[in-house]
């Protein structure tokens, strides 16, 4: 697998995104996955955001996307989704060695507002991000949250570049980025600045209770001097909460197509305007996914 993914064609890219529009937006997909990929564009283009771009895991979608003209890199992968997790980590590790600061998103996590300079523009955080519910459960049970790898920011420096090659080290085939995100910040000695007084339990639905706030909190590593930022789960939400005021809605949903489509709509998270779209390629998409069991994508982890 190529320890570089990103061409240098692609590196320009990003640059000019970055120098153009402010700190890309990534967000990866193969074409099994487009169904979901085009309900995050149709999303994020409401907010006005112009800034991101779509790794392409395969040819045929790099293709679609390149003649529509949605920004789009080629990373191509063929492999299992430990490898692709690995893949990943690649492109995060290059970005952060090229000075490219950069968000990570799922395509699951449906963008609603633009939160760039609010909560993505922290000089003082090397790392931020969202919370996911409480896996792996060992760290859920040492902090009372978690944090999310389905949408993150990452400045670009020595010391992330030095992280994400730690987390490459800690998956082997068949790993997941998030156990291990939380494992090594945890065992850094992570030491979090929550404050009572703007701080809140929500259910998990199992019976636990994830420690949230109202406004961003931050943490510093012992051991590697990293600064993560925890974004507030109100506005950055992956438990079900009303979504009035959300800027991100991460919903927990089955790696299955047809079922996360079904449960973005069931939560207000789809936003194409009509099931049936006009483009033919598209219609075609949501036929197959409404008459065969979709495999679920690669990459799709059920994140929690």
């Amino acid at each position: 697998m190529d320890d570089a993914p990103i061409s240098a064609a692609g590196l320009r890219q990003m640059a000019e995104i970055a120098a153009d529009l402010g700190t890309p937006i990534v967000v990866f997909s193969d074409t099994n996955f487009q169904p979901i990929l085009e309900n995050w564009l149709a999303a994020i283009r409401r907010t006005g955001l112009r800034n991101y771009v779509v790794f392409a895991l395969d040819s045929a979608l790099q293709a679609a996307l390149e003649k529509r003209g949605v920004p789009s890199i080629h990373v191509p992968f063929d492999g299992s989704f430990g490898g692709l997790m690995a893949h990943r980590l690649k492109v995060f590790r290059q970005l952060c060695s090229e000075g490219i600061d950069f968000v990570h998103s799922d395509a699951d996590a449906v963008w609603f507002a633009d939160p760039m300079d609010a909560y993505f523009s922290d000089p003082a955080a090397d790392l931020t991000f969202s919370q996911g519910i409480c896996h792996p459960r060992d760290v859920y049970e040492s902090w009372g949250f978690v944090l999310c790898c389905g949408l993150f920011g990452a400045r670009a420096s020595t010391k992330t570049k030095r992280f994400f090659d730690r987390i490459l080290a800690e998956i082997p085939n068949g790993g997941d980025d998030q156990t291990a995100v939380n494992r090594i910040l945890r065992d850094d000695g992570m030491t979090w600045n929550v404050d009572p007084s703007n701080s809140y339990r929500i259910s998990a639905g199992t019976g636990d209770q994830v420690l949230c706030a109202e406004i961003p909190f931050h943490g510093m590593s012992r051991d590697s001097d990293l600064v993560v930022s925890v974004l507030p789960h109100r506005q950055f939400q992956r438990l079900g909460m009303p979504a009035d005021g959300a800027y991100v809605r991460h919903v927990y949903a089955s790696k299955d197509i047809g079922k996360k489509i079904a449960r973005l709509k069931q939560r207000n998270c789809w936003v194409l305007d009509d099931d049936r779209p006009k483009n033919g390629w598209l219609r075609r998409t949501f036929n197959v996914v409404r008459t065969q069991a979709a495999r679920p994508f690669e990459g799709g982890q059920r994140r929690q």
